[in-house]
């Protein structure tokens, strides 16, 4: 489990397989679920919501992991993706702990 910021506080968490690090700590990570917060009104229109109504979006050949929105508050929300690979700059990266999945 990777807990992740952003410039003001704690982003979010990811769990995955670490497959390489460095000394700066970038990971390169596989079968990765990313968690996330992030405010419930934004300011701007994604671009994924823009590119749904445009006609490129038919063109394109990849396509984001869709996004799950799994807690609403009064001012954010909690979204979770997942995602084959995943690199994560050093600078973003808060801790790092052992995650074992209960069966």
């Amino acid at each position: 489990m990777i807990w992740t910021r952003n410039a003001h506080t704690v982003r979010g968490y990811c769990i995955a397989y670490v497959t390489a690090f460095d000394k700066h700590w970038n990971l390169a990570l596989r079968e990765v679920t990313e968690v996330w917060t992030r405010p419930k009104k934004r300011k701007t229109v994604s671009l994924l919501d823009a590119d749904r109504n445009s006609t490129f979006q038919t063109q394109r050949k990849i396509r984001p992991p869709p996004i799950t929105i799994l807690k609403v508050t009064k001012s954010q929300e909690v979204c979770s993706r997942k995602v084959d690979q995943y690199i994560v700059r050093g600078e973003h990266v808060v801790l790092i702990t052992i995650f074992r999945e209960e069966n």
